[in-house]
């Protein structure tokens, strides 16, 4: 009789058991996009040498100012902020679209105003550094004899 009992209470639970997997929620899938997308801020442009070591360093922190970012969005809206430390943290949006080529592994960034362009290879992302290795700056596409690294971090 208590083998009864016990599987009985043994095959009530397994059911419950399943019944509770129905409301677990999917995960959307871990894709680069989704590491890309959310606030960045700008953190460092890095010069390296032939064995990957830091030659050149360009502090872009405006951390007395609590600026400095790029926030990529769904449906490849981008929004950047900066300020100007000269006239008390005045605050100006820069805002654009941003599109990351899986084939190319190429992140591109273009600010709506200027069409300015901002364009590299991703070299890394995570959950606390975006790093890409730069191809085009502006009009410069001259990159192809540099190992010049633009450096975001999540947090300073």
């Amino acid at each position: 009789m208590k083998k009864i009992i016990s599987l009985s209470f043994l095959f009530v639970f397994a059911l419950n058991s399943c019944n509770n997997d129905d409301n677990i929620s999917l995960q959307p899938e871990n894709t680069i996009e989704n590491t890309i997308k959310g606030k960045w801020f700008y953190y460092a442009e890095e010069e390296l040498d032939e064995h990957g070591n830091i030659d050149a360093f360009w502090d872009l922190t405006e951390k007395e100012c609590n600026s400095g970012f790029i926030v990529f969005q769904d449906n490849n809206v981008k929004l950047e902020e900066h300020a100007d430390l000269d006239e008390d943290c005045e605050k100006y949006e820069i805002p654009g679209v941003w599109q990351y080529d899986k084939v190319t592994n190429t992140l591109t960034i273009v600010d709506e105003e200027d069409d300015y362009i901002v364009k590299g290879t991703l070299i890394n992302v995570n959950t606390q550094e975006l790093r890409i290795k730069l191809i085009q700056q502006g009009d410069d596409t001259d990159f192809e004899d540099w190992n010049t690294h633009l450096v975001f971090k999540k947090a300073l």
